[in-house]
């Protein structure tokens, strides 16, 4: 019964983001398709942030994955990723970002809505180490909220948000809070200064991988030793 409640607790939370972020899954289905191409031999990942472990549990699923680090500051989400996710192959952290002293390399590494809350320069720190612990040819994705280039094209954006929103089923009440948050505590960057802050930090490859709205991918490969 435990295990039970704890999947339908995933398929909840899964249900949640899809309402609150357009096109959810095609994060993950960009993510999954560009390592696809980008490295087909057994992939070390870490995943920051990871909620319940369902980019994780489609990274088994599709890709040859040897080892997955999955990184959870909420210990309830942590216990669901616990109960989907292979233990001989899986590591989760009660954390959410990097820590200094884990000094494995990595593959790849994903940070969906992980960096959008940190103000500079703990941000450029935080993509910096992700950088340090990328092997050759390591490949970073940063999946996370942006900032249009002018006013207008941000209340454009943010209007069409809050509609699919409400669409989506999202009460009035829940929807004014997650704005009311989204404007007091994230941090969102342009496009192009996404794409400077990974030169920055070591990456001479940071290309945008997807973007509608105000969500945007982006992956950066370290092609240095």
């Amino acid at each position: 019964m435990q295990n039970e409640n704890k999947a339908l607790t995933a398929v909840a939370y899964d249900a949640e983001m899809r309402q609150i972020y357009p096109f959810y899954d095609e994060f993950h289905r960009q993510i999954m398709e560009t390592v696809r191409v980008h490295n087909t031999e057994p992939l070390t990942w870490l995943d920051l942030s990871c909620g319940t472990g369902t980019l994780a549990a489609r990274a088994f699923q599709s890709l040859p994955v040897s080892r997955m680090i999955c990184c959870e500051k909420d210990p309830e989400l942590l216990d669901i990723a616990r109960m989907r996710l292979p233990a001989e192959q899986t590591v989760l952290l009660r954390q959410e970002l990097l820590l200094p002293e884990l000094r494995e390399r990595f593959d790849v590494i994903t940070a969906m809505q992980t960096f959008q809350n940190l103000e500079s320069p703990a941000r450029e720190q935080a993509v910096r180490s992700c950088y340090d612990r990328l092997r050759q040819n390591g490949i970073l994705f940063i999946f996370e909220n942006t900032v249009p280039a002018s006013q207008t094209g941000t209340d454009h954006a943010l209007t069409l948000w809050a509609e699919y929103q409400k669409r989506s089923g999202v009460p009035d009440e829940q929807r004014e809070a997650f704005f009311e948050a989204y404007r007091s505590s994230c941090h969102p960057l342009t496009v192009t200064a996404h794409q400077a802050l990974l030169h920055r930090c070591g990456f001479e490859i940071a290309e945008v991988l997807w973007l509608s709205g105000m969500q945007a991918g982006f992956y950066a490969v370290r092609t240095e030793r």
